[in-house]
């Protein structure tokens, strides 16, 4: 029965992905720019029959509706179409910046859960103490500090005076990492290259945590508040008067019911990381996705935005998705 209805979530997605598909394409046609002068320049040294000939060999010379019912079909396909900019395949690109952002996205989520979750506990159990007023201090300057301010002042303290983290890029100039999976950490760890794994744990610590600050404060504050409703619960009444310690009460019995708010939000900023680290990744000069669709966007290179979105979108989609069946291993009761 479960599978059915996982199989029915599933087809669900695909008029929200059309729907996506639609909306992106008219987007990028209203930005002021045309792509064609952006690649041949406005000088005037350009002749209108070159500027025909680059216009029909992008299709931009057929009419929207047209353009718009070839772009959903070919989505359909897997088939994203080719840059304007770098004349290759938009799919290709994707897959290989996808494992630098989602490498960037899964550690400072991994920072994010390790800082937060025992902030938020903590917060609960010694509520209006000097730790929770300092851990809530805290997590509102986390959710208050813009990204991009963030990582320009990590950079300046920690890497320009200090010189403890470099300020851009995946792995240093002088490492010798062989490519494996796109993903630097696990392929480190796959070639036994132990010194490469050091400099891009390097390079990879300031922009997780830059990328989830945001999250640990939510996350913190999202624990903090339903640990404090969780421990006023009768269970958790009657499992410390059967005489369990608190470390067993706190950490077995209320947090596994306190984890249902806070992974709801986990799954939705898993999706904002993914799609909303095009800030991070500029400053810090990552080669991921983010910083792939920048550049599109100011050179409206359409197929490459509109490919990214389709991939973001989708993203989020398997986010709560994931997040459903979380919600299933926490509570039995519930359902899809």
């Amino acid at each position: 029965m479960r599978t059915l209805v996982l199989a029915r979530r599933i087809l669900n997605t695909i008029p929200i992905m059309l729907g996506v598909a639609v909306i992106v394409f008219i987007v990028m046609r209203l930005l002021p720019g045309d792509p064609v002068d952006i690649m041949l320049g406005q000088t005037g040294a350009v002749s209108q029959q070159e500027v025909d000939r680059l216009r029909r060999d992008l299709n931009l010379d057929r009419p929207l509706t047209e353009q718009m019912v070839r772009f959903v079909a070919d989505a359909a396909r897997g088939d994203f179409g080719t840059s304007f900019a770098r004349r290759r395949p938009v799919f290709i690109m994707l897959v290989e910046a996808l494992p630098a952002t989602v490498e960037l996205a899964l550690a400072a989520t991994v920072v994010a859960l390790l800082i937060a979750l025992p902030i938020g506990v903590l917060s609960a159990v010694y509520q209006r103490s000097w730790l929770d007023r300092l851990a809530m201090g805290g997590a509102f300057l986390g959710i208050s500090m813009p990204t991009f301010w963030l990582g320009i002042m990590a950079i300046i303290f920690f890497s320009v005076r200090l010189g403890w983290f470099p300020t851009s890029g995946r792995v240093g100039h002088e490492v010798l990492l062989v490519p494996v999976t796109g993903f630097f950490l696990v392929d480190s760890v796959l070639t036994r290259n132990w010194a490469a794994l050091g400099d891009v744990l390097r390079h990879l610590a300031l922009p997780s945590i830059v990328l989830g600050a945001s999250m640990m404060a939510i996350v913190a504050r999202v624990t903090r508040s339903s640990m404090v409703e969780v421990m006023r619960e009768q269970y958790v009444t009657t499992a410390r008067s059967k005489g369990l310690t608190g470390r067993v009460v706190v950490w077995r019995h209320a947090l596994r019911n306190a984890l249902i708010p806070t992974v709801t939000v986990v799954g939705l900023q898993i999706g904002v990381l993914l799609g909303g680290n095009m800030i991070v990744e500029t400053v810090f000069g990552w080669p991921g996705m983010g910083r792939m669709v920048v550049d599109a966007i100011f050179s409206r290179d359409y197929p490459v935005v509109q490919g990214a979105v389709m991939l973001y979108a989708f993203t989020f989609v398997l986010a709560n998705l994931a997040v459903d069946l979380c919600y299933i291993y926490l509570d039995p009761r519930m359902s899809l």
